[in-house]
């Protein structure tokens, strides 16, 4: 009788810690064995090691592990497949399009991260970041790598934005404790990197942007020239100098602040704005990318 997939998990999970106390065992799965690096139809305990390399008998990987019983009882045997990584396993980094949470636990999106003189940085909005009512309160930053939430750093600088006061940014950077923890100038589901920091402009009608694994498309950018308002976190601020687009794709909501607006050119990504707000559920608010990118960089040390 076959074993039941469910049987065949247990398997691997019965043997996943003695495998990886072999040699250069790194982790183990379960799926379709491969004959010269084509699919053989057969279903197999796969064994990935950083390298193949002869090691004594009782240390190599068997060719079967036990299939058992809840009882403990042996009932058949899974085959087993070697394969080579060379390397090791290791968490990704955060980049653009991570959601962010706040030490009060407010979320956000990663608008870029980046690195300068060997440190990582974040850059999202300020309102993300700190807590406009408490006068910019902040504390230490965290990101979301799928189902764990993982330490960023301190926010080391903020746009001001208070009542009375017109904005003219909303942005605020955030230094990485890990500079692994960072991978520069990526967007996440992207698989080219940023070629070039731009502006937004009315002559182009094809701007999107990544949130929390979700695709946004954007057309038709109006300059918003003169002092509109917004309620952010409980405080109605003055904004000046931004650009509203129209949503085509996606729906315009809470949680998207900080999400880096790109356009495609060639084939490469160039980052254009800076999101921050908008109407829900059609219209998204930016700040041109470029002079606000160069303007924080050049202040940073390195």
């Amino acid at each position: 009788m076959t074993p039941a997939r469910r049987q065949l998990r247990q398997a691997i999970r019965r043997s996943t810690a003695t495998l990886r106390q072999l040699p250069n065992v790194t982790h183990v799965t379960l799926g379709e064995k491969l004959v010269g690096g084509v699919p053989s139809g057969r279903i197999a305990a796969k064994v990935y090691v950083e390298t193949k390399t002869s090691v004594p008998a009782a240390q190599r990987v068997p060719q079967e592990i036990p299939i058992r019983q809840g009882d403990g009882r042996t009932v058949g045997t899974l085959v087993t497949d070697v394969v080579q990584t060379d390397g090791v396993p290791e968490g990704f980094g955060v980049c653009s399009g991570d959601v962010l949470q706040a030490f009060d636990n407010d979320l956000g999106i990663a608008g870029v991260s980046f690195s300068k003189g060997g440190v990582g940085y974040v850059l999202t909005n300020a309102h993300v970041a700190c807590d406009v009512a408490a006068n910019g309160a902040s504390g230490r930053m965290r990101w979301r790598d799928g189902g764990q939430v993982r330490p960023l750093g301190p926010v080391i600088y903020w746009s001001p934005l208070r009542q009375g006061v017109v904005a003219t940014a909303d942005a605020a950077v955030i230094r990485v404790d890990d500079p692994r923890s960072v991978e520069p100038l990526m967007i996440r589901n992207v698989s080219a990197a940023l070629e070039k920091m731009d502006v937004i402009s009315p002559r182009l009608n094809d701007y999107w942007f990544v949130a929390n694994g979700e695709l946004f498309r954007c057309v038709a950018a109006e300059p918003a020239d003169g002092d509109n308002e917004a309620n952010v976190d409980g405080v109605r601020i003055h904004y000046r100098g931004f650009w509203q687009l129209r949503l085509v794709q996606g729906r315009a909501r809470k949680g998207l602040s900080g999400s880096l607006l790109c356009r495609t050119v060639a084939g490469r990504p160039q980052a254009c704005g800076l999101v921050f707000g908008g109407l829900i559920p059609d219209y998204i608010w930016a700040y041109p990318f470029r002079p606000l990118y160069e303007r924080i960089y050049a202040s940073l040390p390195g």
